[in-house]
């Protein structure tokens, strides 16, 4: 499943638990990743096992949105015994384009729209953030916007 780059380098499995991606993964379905944000995506997951914060910033309209939503399926794909859920947070008048994402691209992944009035936002609590007292949430990912107050 994963390989080594062509050339021998690169991240392995045994390296920093990140092999390297070699075509897109059968759990993205919504497309076909161009080759950039195949590098991209791989850039993220080697990163995320180094333990290495970083920053995906590009030019409008790359898909910077889609490689980020096959990072979150990839980690969750890669670690399915346990993995804390995401958290995105964004402007709001993007949120829709984030639904419309994960949806198409990982629609096995269920995020959460954490948005509405203060009551909306309390049903949300009540039924998606642990409903049955054990530290558990229902979600792969939470999407928010820094307006809601």
């Amino acid at each position: 499943r994963y390989m080594r780059k062509k050339d021998g380098k690169g991240p392995s499995p045994e390296g920093d638990g990140a092999g390297i991606l070699e075509s897109q993964p059968p759990y993205l379905r919504g497309g076909s990743l161009f080759g950039y944000q195949m590098e991209g995506l791989n850039w993220l997951r080697t990163k995320y096992h180094q333990g290495t914060s970083v920053i995906l910033a590009d030019e409008m309209g790359l898909g910077k949105t889609v490689q980020i939503v096959a990072f979150m399926a990839a980690v969750l794909e890669e670690q399915k015994e346990y993995c804390p859920p995401f958290l995105v947070v964004v402007p709001l008048s993007t949120l829709p384009n984030w639904k419309r994402e994960l949806e198409q691209w990982a629609p096995q992944l269920n995020a959460v729209m954490y948005i509405g009035s203060k009551e909306d936002r309390k049903v949300i609590r009540k039924h998606e953030f642990d409903p049955e007292g054990r530290k558990v949430q229902l979600f792969d990912v939470l999407c928010t916007s820094y307006e809601v107050a």
